[in-house]
């Protein structure tokens, strides 16, 4: 059985919000584009670019990496990275989002189209957890950590 979800309450404009505002990080701890390329069976890997913005909305990109689309003109990826578009992939998969944290401030809860994913912040990046709310574990482990990107000024990255 499946972890129970974070308690969800709406702020003024409809938008969910934890209802512990206080548990929540600073945002400068968890605002920023996360990179990193996740394991899958049936392709090399899956590029994922996760940015989290501070009015709690998100934006994901995914590719999955030795797949091939149909061409698809230079112009039409203008939005993304220079990571992303030199990638040789599949077309890149652009979600919007909303975000949430958990009461106690732990788990953020990333909502898109395709359902939700959680994850857990700490000084290495976000970890992707499982559906009962834990981190992954065993060898993969590691590829299911992304990191927090940085601009060449070593600053944090703004998103795509």
């Amino acid at each position: 059985m499946g972890a129970a979800l974070p308690a969800v309450h709406a702020d003024e404009a409809g938008r969910p919000v934890s209802q512990s505002v206080a548990a929540v990080p600073a945002m400068s701890a968890w605002c920023g584009v996360y990179e990193g390329t996740l394991p899958a069976a049936d392709c090399e890997g899956i590029l994922v670019q996760l940015t989290l913005n501070a009015d709690m909305t998100c934006k994901k990109v995914t590719i999955y990496l030795g797949v091939q689309d149909e061409a698809v003109a230079d112009e039409e990826l203008t939005d993304l990275n220079d990571v992303f578009r030199s990638v040789e992939g599949s077309l890149p998969e652009v979600q919007e989002g909303t975000l949430d944290w958990s009461d106690d401030g732990k788990t953020l809860v990333v909502h898109t189209e395709e359902g939700q994913e959680l994850y857990e912040l700490d000084k290495d990046g976000l970890h992707m957890l499982n559906a009962d709310g834990k981190r992954v574990t065993g060898p993969l482990a590691p590829y299911y950590v992304l990191k927090k990107a940085e601009s060449e000024s070593g600053t944090a990255r703004k998103g795509v």
